[in-house]
């Protein structure tokens, strides 16, 4: 049943430990059992998890760190090969392979890296080596040469080029002579000529400026043509080296990326299981699991175990309703609380995130989906109604709902799908297509130029909206057997007397001008007012005889009475004051059917200016302007306005509807599964 959460039942089982691995696998793959703390029913003081299994989660949770260097060594590559996990869980299994196979594809990868910073470091030492012998030759001297001075010194080396002006200034206190030569945008190569009675204050002044000396090697100490062709041709050797380096690195990459891929679902899966082991009882050869599962397979789940296990299974399925069984107990102890489960038609899939953003139902409570989809799509059509930009939707939707690769958007395009539709049939309702209200005749009305009406509409449709909120707590509190609530409560059957009572005689006397006496229309708002205010104390006299004695042994705390009637005072109050602004603010949705109209409006106005399509001033290139203007217009329209009416849906949606009777304190249904790790 598509208005309540779906009936749960407790399950709960009792398996030999040598079993426990297998039934863990068995829950997993059928994905149906929301875990529970089994202490909540017969605490045990021993822990859930055996050393080994402990041992593994240790080993795993090491490994996570090991796993994230291999992720940013891939880089963007570590997520293209991912897949969910399947097969069997095993963690002490898992946690061998993961830690083993880790080190060694870690060494792998350190040995690798080393490699390469060798050859970079080998490569850009020759490449500094042949621009000092380059500087050298455009210098007329050689190696050779300079190693032959007795009574002077040379330098050879690389700065960076800002640093010129200040090397020169420095340079002119001592006895040297220096040749620059420009390498790039940013360096320079330099070679100072000194004498060895200054070469360590010049060598200073060359530190000053970030000067990086290059050391000319004995064997290059010959011609420098022939320095520079040994230079190339150890060069040559050296890429062809990275050549080959490049090819293991890319067999490495493919090999630790799809290990990576493996290794980083397993981890997660089994880390998850062992987490959830720790909710299981235990005793000395026993493992206890308990947890939710759907009523409608709670039986047929357990025999499959059964069978699994070759009857060493002993179970327990008992549901919250049943007077009797542990299900009814803890929760009426409050030590658990039933998870709530949609169970919805596909159709109403992508409404479901609408709800859950604001909360879960409660499991005995009512679930609004179906409630939130007509009224969300009715809000949003009469707030956005054009059938030119509502088809957009719908194709967008389309895009995103059935496209493969984006898969996690699909909710997100059926959604899209529906309020476009929406849009397109309030779009011929207003006669509205990319806001031009002259190619289709309107079936209802245009929104600028009947506001009133709209408005109007817009209330009336408030008015049901606000009702059925009512309705539904009236409903939710039956189902409960709640009856104060459902009476005498602040949204209770009552308060809805006294709305449609205020409405219609706000309809009889205001708008169809009829006549009534005050005191007679005073006394039918004050009839069910009064009966809310007095509902306590009525409650107390017909129903609840006992309360009265309660109460008034409470009474004795005076401010606890007066607490008590302060609260019941303002109700009436506060129901007044809510009902009448809720109602009111249901008017913003004529408002932005009309703003949505006006918006359109200006866009063809603008669109006009120049020339446009057909004016006397019309041209082939306000033609183009005027197609652009129309085009950009409704684009910014529908990404601006669209975004608003959405998030004004939402508001109406929360604070008008189900402030009504959704309390959103439900717990997610969250069955023990890893295919989504």
């Amino acid at each position: 049943m598509m208005f309540r959460p779906e009936k749960m039942s407790l399950l709960q089982c009792v398996v030999l430990d040598q079993d426990m691995m297998k039934a863990c696998n068995f829950l997993v793959r059928r994905k149906v059992m929301h875990l529970i703390d089994r202490s909540i029913f017969h605490p045990i003081g021993r822990e859930t998890l055996s050393s080994e299994l402990m041992g593994a989660q240790t080993s795993l949770e090491k490994a996570e760190s090991s796993l994230r260097k291999v992720a940013d060594w891939l880089g963007a590559e570590a997520n293209r090969a991912m897949r969910p996990f399947e097969g069997e869980l095993a963690p002490v299994e898992a946690s061998k392979e993961i830690s083993e196979g880790l080190a060694a594809l870690l060494s792998d990868i350190e040995a690798l890296e080393e490699k390469k910073e060798d050859f970079y470091d080998r490569e850009a030492e020759l490449k500094r080596i042949s621009d000092a012998l380059q500087s050298l030759e455009l210098a007329g001297v050689s190696a050779s040469e300079l190693r032959g001075l007795k009574y002077f010194e040379c330098v050879t080396g690389t700065m960076p080029l800002r640093f010129v002006p200040e090397l020169k200034k420095a340079l002119k206190n001592t006895l040297s002579v220096s040749e620059i030569r420009k390498l790039g945008s940013k360096d320079v190569s330099v070679i100072v000529l000194m004498i060895k009675e200054d070469a360590d204050t010049v060598r200073s002044v060359l530190k000053s400026v970030f000067f990086n000396e290059v050391e000319i090697p004995e064997k290059y100490s010959v011609e420098t043509v022939e320095a520079m062709d040994e230079i190339e041709l150890e060069l040559w050797m050296i890429r062809e080296e990275e050549a080959l380096l490049k090819k293991e690195e890319l067999s490495l990459r493919s090999k630790a990326r799809k290990l990576y891929a493996r290794w980083k679902v397993m981890l997660g899966a089994h880390l998850r299981v062992l987490e959830a082991m720790k909710l299981f009882g235990k005793t000395a050869s026993t493992t206890y699991i308990s947890g939710w599962v759907p009523k409608k397979v709670a039986e047929r789940i357990a025999e499959e175990l059964s069978a699994l296990l070759e009857g060493r299974l002993i179970y327990d399925i008992s549901c919250p309703e049943d007077a009797e069984g542990e299900a009814s107990s803890v929760v009426r102890s409050g030590a658990a609380t039933v998870p709530t489960k949609f169970d919805h038609p596909s159709f109403l899939k992508p409404f479901e995130p609408l709800v859950t953003t604001y909360g879960y139902p409660e499991y005995n409570g009512i679930d609004p989906t179906l409630f939130v989809a007509i009224t969300f799509l009715v809000l949003f059509g009469m707030m956005f109604g054009d059938v030119g930009q509502g088809l957009i939707f719908v194709l967008l939707g389309a895009f995103l709902a059935f496209n493969k690769k984006l898969a996690p958007l699909s909710d997100t395009g059926k959604l899209f799908m529906c309020v476009g539709v929406s849009a397109i049939v309030f779009g011929f309702m207003y006669g509205s297509v990319f806001g031009n209200e002259e190619l289709i005749p309107a079936l209802w009305l245009h929104p600028a130029e009947d506001s009133i009406k709209l408005i109007a509409s817009a209330i009336f449709v408030g008015t049901l909206v606000l009702t059925l909120g009512i309705l539904l707590n009236v409903w939710q509190a039956i189902m409960r057997k709640n009856w104060r609530e459902a009476i005498f409560g602040q949204w209770g059957l009552l308060s809805s007397v006294f709305y449609w009572t205020a409405i219609a005689l706000f309809y009889y006397m205001v708008v169809r001008k009829g006549t009534l006496s005050i005191g007679l229309a005073v006394a039918m708002l004050i009839v069910p007012v009064a009966a809310v205010l007095l509902g306590d104390i009525v409650w107390g006299l017909v129903l609840k005889r006992k309360a009265i004695k309660e109460a008034l042994l409470a009474a004795k705390e005076e401010e606890t009475e007066d607490e008590g009637l302060a609260e019941q005072l303002f109700k009436p109050v506060e129901i007044i004051l809510s009902l009448m602004t809720n109602t009111i603010s249901f008017m913003r949705v004529g408002a932005f059917g009309m703003n949505h109209a006006v918006m359109m409006s200006v866009v063809y106005i603008l669109a006009d200016v120049g020339g446009g399509w057909s004016g006397p001033g019309a041209s082939g290139s306000s033609k183009v302007s005027y197609i652009v203007s129309i085009i950009v217009g409704n684009i910014f329209v529908m990404l601006l306005e669209g975004l608003i009416v959405f998030i004004q849906c939402l508001r109406l949606e929360y604070y008008e509807f189900f402030s009504k009777f959704f309390g959103g304190s439900g717990v997610k249904y969250d069955p023990l599964r890893v295919d989504d790790v």
